[in-house]
């Protein structure tokens, strides 16, 4: 039996009882699931942790100690945006009833524990993400840079020429 595009299956039943099922023989759809569903779970987690993971950014010695307050993740930002929404609100809530609120009050929320940009998980998955095509050379060198993996300092650009023009090489050198 031909099954696919272009092709119709025919019964003598009606329309409520017509029924057509398939099983692949192989088994070779159970594998490919699993296999999406692995690489699904590793972008997941790659995704989940962003907000978590310590941002690296280029600053000078004045710069480091200006920004002492700095803040080092997307999720520490939000916190400390909260608190200071927090604040306020209690800062009103004390000017609506006509009260002064204590001297130093102050919202503190929990703080939380940032990713380190060099662990070596992250260059793992980002390595298996590149190899199975799911990151472009661009994004792979950016991320690399990012976890502080490799120097901040490296020319994206130039690396993605450097590295083709060594594939040129290469190929030409073993004859291809």
């Amino acid at each position: 039996m031909a099954l696919g595009p272009n092709h119709v299956i025919f019964t003598d039943k009606g329309p409520s009882e017509a029924d057509s099922k398939y099983l692949e023989p192989q088994g070779a759809a159970i594998e490919a699931g699993e296999r999406d569903l692995q690489h699904l779970e590793e972008r997941m987690e790659i995704m989940g942790t962003q907000p978590l993971i310590a941002r690296t950014q280029m600053s000078t010695a004045t710069g480091k100690v200006i920004d002492t307050d700095e803040v080092h993740s997307d999720a520490a930002a939000w916190i400390q945006a909260l608190e200071m929404r927090a604040l306020e609100v209690i800062n009103i809530a004390y000017e609506w009833v006509k009260e002064t609120p204590p001297e130093g009050l102050s919202v503190n929320i929990a703080s939380l524990e940032v990713v380190k940009p060099n662990d070596s998980s992250r260059a793992k998955i980002l390595d298996e993400a590149r190899k199975r095509g799911d990151l472009s050379q661009r994004t792979y060198i950016n991320e690399l840079k990012r976890y502080d993996i490799i120097s901040e300092d490296i020319d994206v650009d130039s690396e993605l020429d450097q590295t083709s023009k060594e594939v040129g090489m290469s190929a030409s050198m073993i004859g291809m």
